[in-house]
């Protein structure tokens, strides 16, 4: 998971998109996670925790159950489990990631190579 930028940002374009969008709409989950990731980044793995899970709920309504976006999701969930120490949940999320990316990409495909490594990682 990248920091992407600042907090204050991050709030701001979730504001608009909630407003805009609403808050079922892949762009507002886009901007849960982008400020997971600031948090992440930050060290503040229980906030990221909360916005990544924001952002993985919103995904799930919408988007067909293998979408590549919902992997990414489990992906980042994972990441933030294993800064925690909880191996056995960022098992969880990385296997999902797995098993999603199996799915709906080609077995080489570099992002499910990274599922694989994120998984020997834990």
């Amino acid at each position: 998971m990248v920091q992407k930028g600042d907090l204050v940002e991050h709030r701001k374009a979730l504001e608009i998109r909630l407003k805009v969008l609403g808050p079922n709409h892949p762009n507002t989950a886009e901007s849960y996670n982008n400020i997971g990731s600031v948090y992440h980044g930050k060290g503040d793995y229980e906030n990221s925790l909360v916005e990544c899970c924001e952002a993985l709920e919103i995904h799930l309504k919408v988007l067909e159950p293998d979408h590549s976006e919902i992997a990414i999701s489990y992906n980042d969930i994972g990441a933030v489990y294993c800064q925690k120490g909880d191996y056995e949940n960022a098992l969880v999320g990385h296997r999902k990631a797995l098993e999603i990316r199996l799915k709906v990409l080609v077995p080489d495909h570099p992002n499910t190579a990274e599922s694989y490594n994120n998984i020997g990682e834990v």
